[in-house]
């Protein structure tokens, strides 16, 4: 099969031009699919396509309002305009990556060049839909005028991601001759969380009043201290940034602030339906547990559930049901 890399090719960045020069003298090159973002890989595209005398296979990202990576309409203009395009890239259509909530203030580039040409205005829908369908009437104008007939079969292509189910049917009603590819990654890696279960065994159990651990914090009075698997490297308690935009969870996030800073972190482990707290930072590989008084302990070999991030976990053992 074909395999689409998104991340843009750009031979400012030495290594993965290094990474691609390889790839492309293989036999998987003409499997490969780059993406386009800047004026740079696109010169340096056409140079590796005269070098293997071969066309380069490309999508063409264009800039939203998402603003990572992407060029803007003038410039895919221009490119797509380039006369050594047919002989050396095969357009395999345009790539737009949208913001996961909606721009409160879309990129209105398209729309303006769109109103020039006379291809009319999107007034409907949300405001990712309405930068999709702008681009993408503007991208088969592009590839109309400039290429005609000798485009490819998969030139006129929306390549889009983070458009949920209503927004990608709105935007093919609105472009019904335009193949419309829906880049789900993020829903594949973030997946179903109730189709999985992180677990941690329990491997000691301390009753004991003497400080434990690494920096001899005090265990809770009369209760007990649990050993369990699952530190560091397995992802236990790794946080990306917190995006909070409600008062609710900011004050939440102040609230873990102060505890943290006072030496106390509420850990990922439960016991039953009790969350347990950390004694002390996880260890690379084990945690060590506050388990207070009046709680049933377990047993060593239970397993304790565990809410982690599955994109940032390395489990020991998957098992499959």
């Amino acid at each position: 099969g074909d395999v689409v890399v998104l991340e843009p090719f750009d031979p400012r960045d030495s290594i993965a031009s290094g990474v691609w020069a390889t790839l492309d003298a293989s036999p998987l090159g003409p499997r490969l699919m780059r993406t386009l973002a800047s004026e740079s890989g696109w010169h340096a595209a056409v140079e590796s396509a005269q070098l293997h005398q071969r066309p380069i296979r490309a999508l063409v990202e264009g800039l939203t309002s998402m603003h990572r990576f992407g060029l803007g309409e003038a410039d895919v203009a221009r490119l797509v305009a380039d006369p050594r395009l047919t002989d050396s890239i095969t357009l395999e259509g345009l790539a737009l990556h949208l913001p996961l909530v909606q721009p409160t203030t879309p990129r209105t580039g398209s729309m303006a060049m769109l109103r020039d040409s006379g291809s009319g205005i999107v007034e409907s829908g949300t405001a990712r839909a309405r930068e999709v369908i702008a681009w993408s009437r503007l991208w088969t104008t592009l590839v109309a005028t400039h290429l005609g007939a000798r485009a490819p079969d998969t030139a006129a292509t929306l390549w889009v991601s983070h458009l949920d189910d209503g927004e990608l049917a709105s935007v093919r009603a609105a472009v019904p001759d335009i193949p419309v590819r829906a880049r789900i990654g993020t829903r594949l890696w973030h997946g179903d969380r109730g189709s999985l279960q992180a677990r941690g065994t329990v491997l000691e159990i301390h009753r004991t009043s003497a400080p434990v651990g690494y920096r001899q914090r005090r265990p809770p009075k009369d209760g007990a201290v649990l050993v369990v698997s699952g530190g560091t490297w397995h992802g236990v308690a790794l946080e990306a940034p917190s995006s909070v935009q409600s008062m609710r969870a900011r004050a939440h996030a102040a609230g873990s602030g102060v505890l943290e800073a006072s030496g106390r972190a509420r850990s990922p482990f439960s016991l039953g339906s009790e969350s347990l707290w950390f004694v002390e930072p996880p260890h690379v590989s084990v945690s060590m547990l506050r388990v207070p008084r009046g709680v049933v302990l377990p047993v060593i070999g239970d397993e304790l559930n565990c809410e982690v991030r599955y994109t940032t976990t390395r489990a020991d053992v998957t098992f499959w049901n």
